[in-house]
């Protein structure tokens, strides 16, 4: 252990991960726990830490929760199958809150119970964290367990956003209440533009030589343009708006027989 702490403490870039893991019922003492969370709050190159089965209990959680603060290279952190209880589980969550770059976290199978308080707790992080895709946790209260699932299904959304250079705003719980908001205005506007659209004209259209919309063609006949041919209404459409009232081109619609030009504009009130 001697010649592992010192590579932690030392940012040895040769080791990019911390694993005691194939040491059979290794225990690590207290002061052993305190100098690699102290190496880890400035190591810059581990990014994987298992400290699986070496007795971790609350007082060396808090420790290791305090280094997680700060460390921004661990993705993988495995502190499964140890002694942690409700203190250390709280001073983790705290952590996972400031946490930004953990995406697998492993913290079930402890020998002690956290119990109903601590859980609870433990998974107040998931109002604020964004990175952590998946969470190891042994969680008797069915609402922790739920909360759990939709963060991790929530952040896997996230990071697939991020891969594919997608905005995440509709997922990012530090935005829920800017981007639901942004989503009433739109709607809001959306329904303004349709109440306009469906309000009848009321007085007469101005006479520019066109192009003029659907609405303005077919509105009372004391209130079109005076520069219009009654006879031609569909030609003062633009471009875009014919192909979206007939679904054709202009050439495809004039080589269209005369009855047959005269039934398509009679189903858009144009004749």
């Amino acid at each position: 252990m001697k010649d592992i702490i010192s590579w932690v403490t030392e940012n040895d870039e040769k080791y990019t991960t911390l694993d005691v893991s194939h040491h059979a019922d290794l225990v690590l003492s207290t002061d052993q726990f305190t100098a690699i969370s102290e190496g880890l709050k400035t190591n810059t190159v581990i990014d994987r830490v298992c400290l699986a089965k070496t007795g971790m209990k609350d007082s060396d959680a808090v420790l290791l929760a305090e280094a997680l603060t700060t460390n921004e290279t661990i993705t993988y952190l495995d502190i499964g199958y140890n002694k942690i209880g409700g203190t250390g589980m709280k001073a983790l969550g705290a952590a996972f809150v400031a946490n930004k770059t953990l995406t697998e976290v492993k913290i079930h199978r402890q020998s002690v119970e956290m119990g109903a308080g601590a859980e609870a707790i433990l998974v107040e992080f998931w109002k604020t964290n964004i990175t952590i895709q998946r969470l190891y946790a042994t969680l008797h209260d069915r609402r922790c367990n739920t909360a759990n699932t939709r963060g991790e299904v929530r952040n896997k959304s996230i990071a697939a956003c991020i891969k594919q250079g997608k905005s995440y705003d509709h997922l990012d719980p530090s935005k829920e209440e800017e981007y639901a908001a942004a989503q009433k205005k739109k709607r809001e506007e959306k329904a303004a533009e349709e109440a306009e659209a469906k309000k009848p004209i009321d007085s007469v259209v101005e006479s520019t030589g066109g192009p003029y919309t659907l609405k303005q063609l077919t509105c009372k006949i004391v209130f079109l343009p005076e520069d219009i041919d009654k006879n031609k209404k569909e030609s003062y459409l633009s471009d875009e708006d014919f192909e979206a009232v007939f679904g054709t081109t202009r050439e495809e619609f004039n080589a269209l027989a005369g009855w047959k030009q005269k039934n398509v504009k009679k189903k858009h009130n144009l004749q």
